[in-house]
């Protein structure tokens, strides 16, 4: 489960506001610019800050595993229907597109860049130092908002593997066909833990 996990790095050391801008500046990039070594060089920016702060691989893999399926299945259908300015080639009987082949590359690199960068901020800052951090720069119900993503992405990881293991034990078998079944009772799961924060902020006379 991706949760935070104390080392004694220099990216643990950093502080918070400088990771999360650092955060945003290197998704900004990954989403504004259409460049091959580009994506690739941020990448490897990614994979190095990750060994720099030692943490562990397998929370990291297991939070992208989605993600990564994704950026396969983003990169086929590149491939295969983007459009052919210089010429194509066939695979399995199909015309693939080599302008399709770079774009699928670069949108892949994208969703595995922004799935492998997210869970490093939440495994090295705690959400406390966060809210410290950000509490002279932002509006105080925006970094309520903002340590509550943080908050839950780790507590639906954990909701989504227990709904996950509970139709494994039942014997059923999940195909990509079948993944509605997963996501809609997280949903519903989702709405329910809204529905009480909501009920809970302001029973404490949180307000907007």
């Amino acid at each position: 489960m991706i949760e935070y996990f104390n080392r004694p790095s220099v990216v643990h050391r950093l502080p918070p506001l400088v990771k999360l801008i650092g955060l945003i500046v290197l998704m900004l990039l990954s989403i504004c610019f259409a460049n091959l070594e580009l994506q690739v060089l941020l990448l490897a920016v990614v994979l190095l800050v990750l060994l720099a702060a030692r943490l562990p691989w397998k929370p990291v893999l297991h939070f992208s595993a989605p993600f990564l399926l994704l950026a396969f299945v983003v990169f086929f259908i590149q491939v295969f229907l983007y459009p052919s300015a210089h010429g194509s080639f066939e695979i399995f009987g199909l015309k693939a597109s080599h302008e399709g082949v770079v774009i699928g590359i670069i949108v892949a690199l994208r969703l595995v860049i922004i799935s492998v960068s997210v869970p490093l901020i939440l495994m090295t800052t705690k959400p406390s130092n966060l809210a410290k951090s950000l509490r002279p720069v932002l509006p105080g119900f925006m970094v309520f908002s903002l340590i509550l993503i943080f908050r839950y992405i780790p507590i639906f990881q954990e909701e989504f593997t227990a709904i996950k293991s509970a139709r494994e034990s039942r014997g059923a078998v999940l195909k990509p066909s079948k993944l509605h079944t997963l996501f809609a009772p997280l949903f519903f799961k989702a709405f329910k833990r809204a529905k009480t924060m909501s009920w809970s902020v302001e029973s404490r006379g949180f307000k907007v």
